[in-house]
């Protein structure tokens, strides 16, 4: 099958190879990648090309890898003692994720009161050291809401005795 580029005929070649290497020559190689992985198609219009739905689906996946993201969980228990464990319990899960399965030594601790989360009791985290500036960096936190927004927002639970509670 042949396909037009511009004003040359490029014959159309399956494969799983490049021809060209990307530090040699990086036009050709991106044209070999994109065409060869389908992801455009060139069309009977001189310089007009088709982007394919894959096309966009790697451009998708390389948005997302450059986002923020995080892991969040919300638990509601009827003490703060029983918050405070789970909190506690969170915060040594992310200790043994960072040290354990990424290698990435960090130290547990508790915020500040200027660095905890708003409106919260208080902040536990899990941090790094950057020796290159000799800085940390957060890497997980556990925050304990205390009764603050269950009272903006009116939740209420039913106690062990089948009671309302706050």
């Amino acid at each position: 099958m042949a396909i037009k580029k511009g004003k040359k005929e490029v014959k159309k070649e399956t494969g799983l190879c490049l021809t060209n290497r990307k530090n040699d020559n990086f036009g050709e190689w991106y044209y070999e990648l994109v065409v060869g992985g389908e992801m455009i198609s060139y069309t009977d219009i001189s310089d007009c090309y088709v982007v394919e739905p894959w096309a966009m689906e790697v451009w998708n996946i390389m948005k997302v890898s450059r986002e923020f993201m995080w892991q969040e969980g919300h638990t509601v228990f009827a003490t703060e003692s029983e918050a405070g464990e789970e909190i506690l319990e969170v915060l040594e899960l992310y200790r043994r994720i960072y040290e354990e399965y990424l290698a990435v030594p960090v130290i547990k601790g508790k915020k500040s009161e200027l660095e905890k989360f708003a409106g919260g009791l208080y902040t536990t985290s899990v941090e790094a050291f950057i020796p290159n500036t000799g800085r940390g960096v957060q890497g997980a936190t556990s925050h304990c809401l205390g009764q603050n927004f269950a009272k903006i927002f009116h939740i209420v639970f039913e106690d062990e005795n089948r009671e309302l509670a706050t």
